[in-house]
């Protein structure tokens, strides 16, 4: 087997292929509101109103410490998340979305969602949807 016949066979360069793909997309979308995925992903999850810990927010998006530590620390900058100490344990942090965070987040829906919309529009509404459920079940292993 050829070292291409190799390429083309590996789901792991096929996968990050279609990662970097919709990467791009997702990017592209979110320019107008100076977010990137990962960061849109955090405002989501919190705009659903619970604080949530730094463990937990990383568990819940499957983000690793060092993806989420720097997302965080850029929407903190910006004064989109605050964080605050979880009662007695001071070295335990809660992050919430500020007025600006949910603000900035209902803005960004409409971005989101056009790229939501483009990539079922290009790659079909089924298929996409067929893709993310596959692909959730497959972010399962990594939770094992």
């Amino acid at each position: 087997m050829s070292h291409a016949d190799c390429l083309d066979e590996s789901h792991g360069f096929a996968m990050r292929q279609a990662a970097r793909y919709l990467a791009k997309l997702y990017e592209r979308h979110l320019k107008a509101a100076a977010l990137t995925p990962t960061q849109f992903a955090i405002l989501a999850r919190l705009s659903q109103g619970a604080t949530l810990t730094f463990c937990e927010l990383a568990d819940a998006l499957l983000l690793d410490r060092t993806t989420l530590v720097r997302a965080v620390s850029a929407l903190r900058r910006a004064r989109l998340v605050r964080a605050e100490a979880a009662g007695d344990d001071a070295r335990t942090l809660h992050f919430a979305l500020t007025d600006e965070g949910k603000a900035a987040h209902r803005a960004a829906r409409p971005l989101w969602d056009a790229a939501q919309q483009e990539l079922e529009r290009d790659f079909g509404r089924e298929r996409a949807e067929s893709l993310r459920h596959e692909l959730v079940e497959l972010a399962k292993l990594g939770r094992r």
